[in-house]
């Protein structure tokens, strides 16, 4: 039993000689002190780390940590973040895990770095603070840590590169100690710092003042990525513009300008990606093209592939909201030209992601035509992407494969009949969700949740009873938790159109006008967002889920004016859908008109 926290007492001077219980309590207090928790929250932190601890252990064990390093990052963890589930927090404990053991590699490096400088007072002095540092590391002492490698900065002064270098490299470690403890600002302004002292340097150090600067940028980037912060892609994109780009001229620094120009253009595509409107994306597509006006295919062959594949990317998302296949059809160039350069034998896992990437678009075009040839198409290429992905290597990138193929394999059967497709969608996007978990990246899990509820709500309307349509609203329900209109404007309308089809489909087993009713202001929520892209393939599908609710509950109430509304929305539509090649779309207005118009009415 832990006993009672008494937060006044400080833990001073060295732990070397405490017993390891009372040393791991002092190390506990002192978190709960730092973030400023009274006694109550303390203990609930405590019981709720100790809960975990078998885990704990394991994971340090595994990533061949110390277990009081492991157990003090999840304090931090458990501490800025008390509404994480017990779920969730494993989940980041298990992604902090492998930050710990590469923090404790590069603790490892600078040791030998410092062994190598000539031997007198310069290396003892950094030997004995860096052993510091390790204890500090190694007893879970983060910040003692970071301060031991501050002390390093003596190193500065020194006439040797390698003492320069080393302490910039205990620079890095600080930064890195504060990331674990997530603080992220903390390890922008260490970075930043170690900006300053590289520019107080000589000029052949640009290039590492550009590295860091870019990795800065990165960070924030990695952040909205996985965590769906839109304010931390904005952050990155203006570090991009504003800090990383003016320290490499075009002109002097060709391949960092072109660089930075690919990374600025995928952040401004996976902002664009989740904001309503297509100028993040148009933005997006210009950087990338000045990224390809340096990198040369015969010169630089994997960084021009690479930003072909970030192209095609941006392509695929622009086309997919516009009429028309002649976006999809570029992305589709783009895909096809990365792959000339990256090939399975010399780059697996790039080619691998672009094998994905392919199947994506194969599969939005096969959206806009009817038969089954592209779909198959794009089955084949995520099936070969997983002949190269594992779980175990790469668990991000292998959970977007499964749900790709499951989003493919479940468009594949709703146009083939019977449900032996749906059921090898709902294997695959179960898979996914093994790989993308809430906790570690929010909006692909939600991702994940929408498409697997779109397709329980087709399975469902091939089944008798109302189990798997109710399973698909309460799944869809679940996925706008994190898909929300604040955060990511154009996915939530998709999940609140999923959710219009799923309501519709149950209110027609159940005879229910509320269900009805329910499934219009799903839709109408929808068209509050998709209005501004009156041609786009989503406003599309969900007008005709609008049109065809109004019209199920206007012949149950036989209201007259009602049923007039959804004719004439089912007119529209089916204008808008022909001009943008929309097949299916037609197909379906024109089957619901003819019904429409065989309904009789007072």
């Amino acid at each position: 039993m832990r006993r009672k926290i008494d937060l006044a007492l400080l833990v001073a001077g060295s732990l070397a000689f405490i017993s390891p219980v009372a040393a791991q309590d002092a190390i506990d207090r002192r978190v709960a002190q730092r973030v400023g928790l009274n006694p109550a929250q303390a203990r609930l932190l405590f019981t709720r780390i100790d809960g975990q601890q078998t885990q704990i252990t394991t994971l340090a064990q595994a990533n061949r940590i110390p277990v009081r390093t492991l157990r003090a990052i999840a304090l931090e963890l458990g501490a800025r973040n008390p509404n994480l589930s017990p779920e969730q927090l494993l989940n980041g404990i298990r992604g902090l895990a492998t930050d710990a053991a590469q923090a404790q590699a590069r603790i490892e490096a600078l040791t030998q770095t410092i062994a190598a400088l000539d031997p007198g007072g310069d290396r003892t002095r950094a030997a004995d603070l860096l052993t510091q540092a390790m204890s500090a590391f190694e007893d879970g002492r983060l910040e003692d840590a970071e301060f031991a490698f501050a002390q390093l900065s003596f190193l500065r002064s020194s006439a040797m590169t390698q003492a320069r270098d080393a302490w910039l490299s205990a620079m890095d470690l600080q930064a890195q100690s504060a990331s674990l403890r997530g603080d992220t600002e903390g390890a922008t302004q260490v970075r930043l710092a170690k900006m300053a002292e590289i520019r107080a340097q000589r000029i052949a150090a640009e290039r590492d003042e550009w590295a860091t600067a870019i990795t800065i940028a990165g960070d924030w980037q990695n952040r909205g990525d996985r965590l769906g912060d839109n304010a931390a892609l904005l952050r990155a994109i203006a570090y991009y513009r504003d800090l990383v780009l003016p320290l490499a001229p075009r002109e002097r620094m060709p391949i960092e300008w072109a660089t930075t120009q690919n990374d600025l253009g995928t952040t401004l595509g996976q902002l664009g990606r989740r904001e309503v409107g297509t100028g993040r994306l148009e933005e997006a597509a210009a950087a990338l093209r000045e990224a390809l006006g340096v990198w040369d295919r015969q010169q630089t062959p994997v960084f021009w592939s690479a930003a072909q594949n970030n192209l095609g990317n941006v392509l695929l998302y622009l086309g997919e909201r516009e009429r028309g296949t002649e976006r999809l059809r570029d992305a589709l160039e783009s895909f096809r030209a990365a792959l000339e350069v990256r090939t399975r034998e010399l780059e697996p896992l790039e080619w691998a992601g672009t094998q994905v990437n392919l199947g994506n678009v194969l599969q939005a075009l096969a959206s806009r035509e009817l038969g089954t040839a592209q779909l198959e198409a794009a089955v084949d290429a995520y099936r070969l992407a997983l002949e190269v992905q594992t779980r175990e290597q790469s668990p991000r990138e292998w959970a977007r494969s499964q749900n790709n193929l499951a989003n493919a394999l479940a468009l594949l059967g709703s146009r083939e009949g019977g449900t032996t497709r749906f059921q090898e969608a709902l294997v695959a996007y179960e898979l996914a969700l093994q790989g993308w978990t809430r906790a570690q990246v929010p909006l692909e899990w939600a991702g994940a949740q929408n498409n697997l509820g779109q397709l329980l709500a087709q399975f469902g309307e091939r089944e008798a009873g109302t189990q798997k349509l109710e399973r698909a609203v309460a799944v869809l329900q679940l996925a706008s938790e994190e898909r929300t209109r604040e955060r990511v404007p154009f996915d939530w309308a998709v999940t609140q159109s999923n959710l219009g089809f799923a309501l519709m489909s149950l209110a027609s087993r159940e005879n229910s006008t509320e269900r009805l009713r329910e499934a219009i202001r799903a839709f109408d929520q929808a068209f509050e967002v998709f209005g501004l892209q009156r041609a786009s393939p989503d406003w599309v599908r969900a007008a005709i889920g609008s049109a065809h609710a109004t019209a199920s509950l206007a012949e149950q109430t036989s209201n007259a004016q009602q049923m007039a509304e959804a004719r004439a929305r089912l007119v529209e539509v089916r204008a808008i859908g022909e001009a943008g090649g929309f097949i299916e779309a037609v197909a379906y207005a024109d089957r619901l008109l003819a019904t429409i118009d065989n309904v009789p009415l007072p």
